[in-house]
């Protein structure tokens, strides 16, 4: 399998990595990683990069490793055939449009800022889904139990919509 793409500009990735805000942590699971590549492609018969990840699960046991470096090794492969910075490709928005297209306004608003004010405080979009995903479900039900005003809610609402999906 040729690298030489990988060579060349694999600091340049880091570089761009860093720029994108990630974690120097985690730059340097893609840095280990691309190591592994260029140390042991002239040794080993590789194809592409599922061979390559067959070939690193020789090397550990652990799934928690392994499921990082499916993971890396896929964002090095979009980097190394496209040129692609991974996270660097515009998303959808964190949550599934069709639920929140039905819900009123109101709810839409809040859930609008929420996700404003947490990209601002440096949040990506992809780190909120978990959060305005349960904000979806909460305006969902709250929706069909008949609100459309955020002021109309209780506090007793609230809680009881909290301990019916918490038992």
């Amino acid at each position: 399998m040729d690298i030489s793409f990988l060579i060349c500009n694999h600091e340049y990735l880091y570089q761009e990595m860093k720029k994108t805000d990630y974690s120097d942590a985690y730059i340097n699971r893609f840095r280990t990683l691309i190591r592994y590549i260029i140390k042991n492609n002239d040794s080993e018969d590789w194809h592409n990069y599922d061979d390559i990840y067959d070939s690193f699960k020789k090397t550990t046991d652990s799934d928690c490793v392994l499921a990082q470096a499916r993971s890396i090794f896929k964002g090095i492969e979009l980097f190394h055939l496209s040129g692609i910075i991974p996270g660097t490709i515009p998303r959808k928005k964190p949550f599934n449009r069709d639920s929140y297209s039905f819900l009123p306004d109101d709810f839409k608003e809040i859930l609008d800022r929420f996700i404003e004010y947490e990209e601002n405080r440096g949040h990506k979009p992809d780190d909120l889904r978990s959060d305005i995903c349960l904000g979806v479900k909460f305006f969902s039900f709250m929706y069909e139990k008949g609100y459309e005003y955020v002021k109309d809610i209780s506090e007793e609402d609230v809680l009881r919509q909290y301990v019916s999906t918490h038992q």
